[in-house]
Parts: C-alpha cells; structure tokens; sequence
C-alpha cells in the first residue's frame, strides 16, 4: 500500500533525478529546458511509484541503478545520448580521421622508377589491400607506399604478388595526441605519426614510419617520427584532410635530422630533400577502413593478414 510518506519520498526521488541530469549533462535552467524536466520528473515518478506498489524490492534496486548511472555520467562515462550528441563520437563525412587504415600511393610517378620489389613478403596472418592496380589520370600506373622487401626503407612501388598494394599492416595516419575512445579528425598543418603494425615475436606491434637518410617503418622510440601533411595548393590551408585528397609530407626537425619535405627520388625511395612545398612530391591518402571507437580497427580479423 503506497502511504503518503512514500509518496512524498518519491517525488522527492524524481526531483533530485531531474536536478541531478540537468547537472551532469551541463545544461542551465531555460525555458527550452521545461518540457525536458517534466518528462524526466514524471517518468522517473512514475517508475518508481510502480515499483514501490508492486515490486518493493526491485524499486531499491532501481534508486541505486540511477545514482549509479548519474555518477558514471559526471566522472565522464558518455553513455547513449552523449553518444549521439557529442561531436567526439560524430563521424563528419569525407573526412581523414586520426587512427584510419589508409593506402597512401603518390599521383605524380613520372620521377619515380618502378624498384625491383619482387615478391611479396611471406605473411602469418592487417588489412593489406588486394584492389588491381590503379592509374593516375594520365594514364600512369599509382605506386604505392610500402616497405622494401629488403630492407625497411619505405618506396613508393607497383602492387605487389596478387595486386596487394602494400605490405605495411593497418598503415594509418594517427594524431600525436590520438585517443582510441575519441574520434578525431585530422586537419593540414597537424603533427602526427605515420604508423603501421607488424607481426613481432607473434605479437600484432604497433610500429612508426621515421626519417633517417630515407623514410623507415618498423621503427620504435619517440624521436623522428613526426610529421605534417600540407595542402600542396595552399602551404597555409587549415581545413580537414579529405581521402584521396592530394598532400605534401614534410618532417619536423629531430635530434640531428632537419625538417624538410617529402620527394620521391628516381630510385623511388623517400627522403626530406625538397626544398619547399612546390618542390615536394604529392601523395594520396586513400580510405581503407575508418578508425573505430577502441581501435578496434586495428584487430587482425579472419580474412587478413599480418605482415612481419
């Protein structure tokens, strides 16, 4: 039987809630916001005024459960509103953001000679593309960026064995101040890594592309490994990167190695020697798999393979 006192107890319960949501969902008091607390005042009356008539025990249960999820709302857990209102978890479209898998293959290839890559190295099991080899617009077949089989210099070279278009594993763009529980778009003028995994010790590794003489992968350790990308059509432009958009590379400057901008040299190796923006050479940034909340997009799934 509902007595006056649980009544009151109740409606006292529900304005707190109400209160409580307003708080840690950093809104102020408006006159928008009245219709927003009357529907969480009466439903959360109106649920515990059920509970407390026909399942006493549950309706303890249920306080507990929303003091629980308000507290976990203001010590920053997001939730499912937050989820679609936040634009940390908003994916805006054609957009490059910081974590996407990405094949990156260079349009201008008239000063690059196709290296002898032979064939692809033996994989145990990232994402590697398998598409046919593309062109550029005159014509000339795309190379790509991938690792020497060789060696661990990174050249802009033809697909590989089967059409696969490079042998750098879950090869991204990542912001130097990545987070994988936010996404975040990547705009010219931002420092960040070029990163890739590899199979380590059977390990899937997150490794980084750096600058020594020529660009390396398979690198760790936290010098020489930042980057910018620049709009080769405006060195000043801040807007976000779009995939398959053209760009310039550059290096910032570290330890004994000076900043300078990306070329492709006739051997078809990667260095900093250019002289500025319009000496450089012009890379694209093709979307493979977009970044995932977690970086789950960085899990060998089934049909992929993981490069040493």
């Amino acid at each position: 039987m509902l007595t006056s006192t649980m009544l009151v107890s109740v409606l006292v319960q529900a304005a707190a809630v109400t209160l409580a949501t307003l708080v840690v969902s950093s809104r102020k008091v408006a006159r928008t916001d009245v219709r927003r607390c009357a529907m969480v005042f009466s439903t959360t009356a109106a649920i515990l005024l059920t509970l407390q008539v026909f399942a006493p025990a549950v309706a303890a249960k249920a306080r507990r459960s929303m003091g629980l999820g308000l507290g976990l709302s203001s010590t920053g857990f997001a939730g499912i509103e937050a989820f679609d209102e936040n634009a940390r978890f908003v994916r805006m479209n054609n957009v490059l953001y910081s974590g996407d898998i990405v094949i990156i293959s260079s349009p201008s290839t008239a000063t690059a000679a196709a290296p002898t890559t032979g064939t692809a190295v033996a994989a145990v099991t990232s994402g590697a593309s398998t598409t046919a080899p593309a062109a550029t617009a005159g014509g000339t077949p795309a190379v790509y960026f991938q690792r020497n089989v060789t060696s661990n210099e990174i050249i802009m070279g033809p697909a590989l064995d089967g059409g696969i278009q490079t042998n750098l594993s879950k090869l991204r763009i990542e912001a130097t101040d990545h987070d994988p529980q936010v996404l975040k778009p990547i705009s010219f003028g931002d420092t960040v890594f070029i990163k890739h995994n590899a199979n380590v010790n059977n390990e899937n590794t997150a490794l980084f592309v750096k600058i020594s003489d020529t660009l390396l992968s398979h690198q760790t350790g936290d010098l020489f490994n930042t980057f910018i990308l620049s709009n080769p059509s405006n060195a000043t432009d801040t807007g976000y990167v779009q995939p398959g958009q053209a760009v310039v590379i550059s290096n910032q400057a570290s330890g004994g190695i000076g900043a300078g901008y990306m070329v492709i040299g006739t051997d078809s190796k990667i260095t900093n020697k250019a002289a500025g923006v319009t000496d450089a050479s012009k890379f694209d940034i093709g979307l493979e798999r977009v970044v995932e909340l977690g970086d789950m997009q960085l899990c060998i799934c089934v049909s992929e393979t993981l490069y040493p």
